[in-house]
């Protein structure tokens, strides 16, 4: 009887142990569960372990990628009540996704029972489109046809013979889908400071109505340096201020003498971004408008007559209003791009240099990459083209300048 006994409790042992190694490729990754919030939990590390195991357990790290999800898209279908959705997520590097076997469709009646349907991942399928198209650099979309009212989706990860499994819940609703308690792909920063160097192109035309031919200067220069500071204020209203400096190759002449010869071009601007229109997508790539509207002071190089055939380099400042827009492009995944465009008027000037009219086109490029959680790594090219009408002594004159510099940007973002 004692023999018998002790191979019954070994037999509920062996299953009992056995139950957790259990995988589901489709639905479920090996010995993982989920919590009430989405996010993975270890099934091997959740039982009671013995001291040994214990040991082994702090010296190997659960698996539990990190995921976050970007604001889906929804489209009607032929079907009422039906839409095609299309989920955006981000997780680590060499990470497959996988969508569960069915989906949990949770439906409430009049007297606000729910009721819970099971739906195979089958018959939600979008003819002719994968389920999870996966990108190499961790982003992906789940494509599905899904009902209106509350959805759970399960999601695993895999990596090897690892995996996490994730419940994704959601409200599908006629136009709008809200992810529950779901994290957010982080794609803007409350405060961001760029540092950058480079070199640029600077050439400049100057028509004065003094005792010299006409001003024809152009020539590369090195450093060409540029601070940048971004600043949100509000939930769709962030402060942007830039500060942007290049020096040239001295100015000579044969015909006459210059005193001081050394070219510095410096201007800085300070403006808000409002984003008027939301993100959308067009071709795959996402894109983030956002409205410009600031003020510009320019510091420009200007040839003016001292005395009798002596000239020097002097500075033509003045303020200019700006209107403009902006995109970043794929500002969720580890490469994303950024353009800006402006247009510039004339307001004012100082000294004895008068602006009688004039405007100006600037705009700039740039590549970043995600060196990590705050940090970033850009290329960018930033170009400006000035042309001017002015008045010096009741005499007028002419000018116009061109530049495009290229540098290299380390930003940090808090």
């Amino acid at each position: 009887m004692y023999v018998l006994l002790r191979k019954i409790i070994t037999i509920i042992f062996f299953i009992n142990l056995t139950s957790f190694s259990v995988y589901s490729q489709d639905s479920e990754a090996d010995g993982v569960s989920t919590n009430s919030n989405g996010q993975s939990e270890n099934l091997k590390n959740s039982s009671k372990p013995s001291v040994k195991s214990a040991k082994k357990a702090n010296t190997k790290a659960l698996f539990s990628p990190q995921i976050e999800w970007d604001q889906p898209e929804i489209k009607p279908t032929n079907k009422p009540k039906v839409h095609e959705v299309t989920l955006f997520g981000v997780t680590e590097k060499n990470i497959q996704v996988r969508v569960g076997r069915q989906i949990l469709w949770v439906k409430t009646n009049e007297k606000n029972q729910k009721k819970i349907r099971k739906i195979p991942v089958k018959k939600l399928k979008i003819e002719n489109k994968p389920i999870v198209d996966m990108k190499s650099d961790g982003s992906f979309t789940i494509k599905l046809r899904l009902p209106e009212g509350e959805v759970q989706v399960p999601v695993g990860l895999i990596s090897g013979k690892q995996g996490a499994r994730y419940q994704l819940v959601m409200y599908v609703k006629d136009k709008k889908i809200e992810l529950k308690n779901q994290p957010k792909i982080y794609t803007e920063c409350r405060y961001c400071i760029w540092l950058g160097a480079g070199f640029a192109y600077l050439a400049y035309q100057q028509d004065p109505p003094q005792d010299i031919k006409n001003v024809e200067y152009g020539a590369f220069g090195f450093p060409a340096l540029s601070l940048r500071v971004r600043v949100k204020l509000l939930k769709d209203w962030n402060l942007r201020f830039a500060y942007h400096r290049l020096t040239g190759p001295e100015l000579s002449s044969g015909d006459v003498t210059i005193t001081d010869k050394s070219i510095s071009w410096q201007h800085m601007g300070l403006e808000v971004d409002y984003r008027a229109i939301s993100s959308f997508r067009l071709l795959g790539i996402k894109f983030d408008p956002a409205l410009l509207v600031g003020v510009q002071n320019q510091d420009l190089p200007f040839l003016i007559q001292t005395s009798t055939n002596v000239f020097t380099i002097d500075s033509f400042k003045f303020n200019t209003a700006s209107l403009g827009g902006m995109f970043f492009l794929n500002s969720h995944k580890i490469w994303y791009y950024e353009i800006f465009m402006r247009l510039q008027m004339a307001m004012s000037s100082s000294g004895d240099i008068k602006l009688s009219s004039g405007f100006a086109f600037d705009g700039s490029l740039g590549a970043i990459y995600r060196l990590g959680e705050n940090i970033r790594l850009g290329m960018f090219w930033g170009g400006q083209y000035h042309t001017y009408k002015y008045e010096i002594n009741a005499a007028p004159g002419a000018y116009s300048l061109l530049n495009s510099k290229i540098d290299l940007s380390l930003g940090y973002e808090f």
